[in-house]
């Protein structure tokens, strides 16, 4: 008789979730950073430390006023397009102010760089689940999750570091760059997962030596042995 082939597990870890972490540092550190630039911004666009200040507040109100609606609007949509999207738009909101010099404008694009950001954050860690093997969901999602506590550790020091030593606006467009690579990576190194209406699947597995069927639904995956 012929042995019947078998195939690899697949690996706990890959690159395609490590982006993903990034664009989570890239989310909190382009929140924070304003607050170790306030000195050189203000005196960059001519205006006081508390209006500065408000570049912080418009994105958060940004990011808290879109992330719940934003859930439930996109749940039937394709994930990696709307997360591409997405990024982009952060880009173009983000390198808008690096270039800005009316402070209404400034505000204006933070707040809608926020409003990005809470669409990000209302589907990331969602996706990286559904790009990994069911066994590591738990592994990716920590993977996923690291880079919002780095963002806040060392993303308001690298980003006055950086503004300090050039130019504040070369902080914001540094956060740009890693948005850029980071979505470059995301288009290279995954293939799309499927929206919450297509992901309805029903798919068998083994564990143990035993069948058992795993039901996906939406963005959650649950098991019935």
């Amino acid at each position: 008789m012929t042995a019947a082939p078998t195939t690899a597990p697949p690996r706990p870890v890959d690159a395609d979730r490590l982006p993903l972490a990034s664009i989570g540092f890239v989310l909190v550190a382009m929140e924070t950073m304003p607050a170790g630039l306030l000195p050189v911004i203000a005196d960059g666009m001519n205006t006081t430390e508390g209006t500065v200040g408000l570049f912080v507040s418009a994105y958060a109100l940004g990011t808290v006023i879109v992330t719940m609606p934003a859930i439930t609007l996109t749940r039937g949509m394709r994930r990696k397009p709307l997360l591409l999207t997405v990024i982009a738009g952060l880009i173009i909101a983000n390198s808008v102010t690096a270039v800005s010099s009316d402070v209404t404008l400034s505000l204006v694009t933070r707040f809608i760089a926020g409003a990005f950001s809470g669409i990000i954050w209302g589907m990331l860690a969602a996706y990286g689940r559904r790009i990994s093997p069911a066994r590591y969901a738990g592994l990716s999602l920590s993977i996923v999750s690291v880079g919002a506590p780095v963002g806040f550790a060392l993303g308001t020091p690298l980003g006055s570091s950086l503004g300090m030593t050039f130019d504040w606006r070369w902080a914001f467009l540094g956060l740009t760059a890693v948005a850029v690579i980071a979505g470059a990576l995301i288009v290279i190194l995954r293939a799309q997962p499927k929206s919450s209406r297509e992901a309805r699947i029903l798919s068998f597995w083994s564990a143990g030596g035993e069948p058992y069927v795993s039901q996906c639904s939406g963005d959650c995956c649950r098991t019935r042995t």
